[in-house]
């Protein structure tokens, strides 16, 4: 029997179907960052799907925002509940600045294209006010700001604030101020295009093996900037400047134990966000190609002296299935 994640999991893959997404395969790998990718036009999203959104924790929503800043995406975590609490449809809540909503909001958005317009914060609901809109609104009415906060109860520097887009209003608010200027102010919050903000590198840690090490030198030693991860099913992302070329580098052993479907679930992944997968293997029988995805060994590696060098390899044994 399914597990509850696991059967949100399965609906949200649905939804994404039926809404003309490509998806890549469910990374279904211990304790990664992500489960999907998502791409449809302009959207790009790295989703996690979690039954209790409590549950998402800083190191990986760390490495989500990370990712999602690197290959200009947006993360969005799905959920049904907040410890005992069930998440209402049309609002957005937040994890460690990473939208989350529930099922039906995803639908709503999806399918109906209706965004949320509220999001939940410490102290209530709020709503993003339409700043241009509120301005022009008010000077129309021959209102100062100092008269227009005193006719709905709140500061001038308040209503200031709010022209200035700077602050949200609470629904409260918000209400009163579309009642008294008779316009429509609330701002739908698109979720498939949130700003990733304040997030720092990566913490500084050996790799958890010597051959991720050594491979992540060698990337470097070749002119990549090298970023580890460790919450994802790839074990770093290599660029090189201006990000001309960028890699979803895995590393392993041949007869590892679920290589295969790391390699399977990288060449997905790598797929939706239109980036070379690689991986480099270490043993004695090396396959230059498994799945589609090329395979070089660190002795290759060390031989380059060219980003460029290496790309043309991956391109070389790049098998499209």
């Amino acid at each position: 029997m399914l597990s509850e994640r696991l059967m949100l999991l399965e609906r949200v893959k649905k939804v994404f179907e039926e809404a003309g997404f490509a998806i890549s395969m469910y990374c279904k790998i211990k304790s990664t960052c992500f489960d999907l990718v998502a791409r449809k036009n302009r959207w790009l999203l790295f989703v996690k799907v979690l039954y209790n959104v409590d549950s998402l924790q800083q190191g990986h929503a760390k490495e989500l925002k990370i990712l999602s800043l690197i290959f200009s995406a947006s993360p969005l975590v799905i959920g049904e509940k907040s410890g005992h609490t069930v998440l209402e449809d049309g609002v957005v809540y937040e994890r460690y600045g990473i939208p989350v909503i529930n099922i039906n909001s995803l639908i709503n958005a999806l399918i109906e294209g209706r965004f949320p317009l509220i999001l939940a914060k410490r102290g209530g609901f709020f709503v993003k006010i339409d700043n241009k809109t509120l301005r022009s609104k008010r000077i129309r009415k021959n209102l100062s700001l100092g008269v227009l906060a005193e006719m709905i109860g709140v500061s001038r520097k308040t209503i200031y604030e709010y022209e200035r887009g700077s602050m949200d209003a609470t629904v409260e608010t918000a209400h009163k101020l579309e009642n008294l200027l008779n316009a429509k102010l609330t701002q739908p919050i698109n979720v498939f295009s949130w700003k990733v903000e304040d997030v720092d590198l990566l913490e500084t840690k050996d790799a958890e093996n010597e051959l991720k090490e050594i491979v992540c030198e060698l990337l470097s030693e070749l002119g990549f900037g090298v970023i580890p991860t460790f919450r994802s099913p790839f074990d770093a992302v290599a660029k090189t400047p201006e990000a001309r070329i960028i890699l979803l580098t895995g590393v392993g052993y041949p007869g590892e134990r679920g290589i295969r479907k790391r390699i399977k679930i990288v060449k997905s992944v790598s797929q939706i966000i239109r980036k070379y997968a690689v991986f480099v293997l270490e043993g004695k029988r090396v396959s230059p190609n498994i799945d589609g995805v090329p395979i070089l060994k660190t002795s290759e590696l060390k031989r380059m002296e060219e980003p460029e060098e290496l790309l043309s390899t991956i391109m070389k044994r790049q098998v499209i299935n």
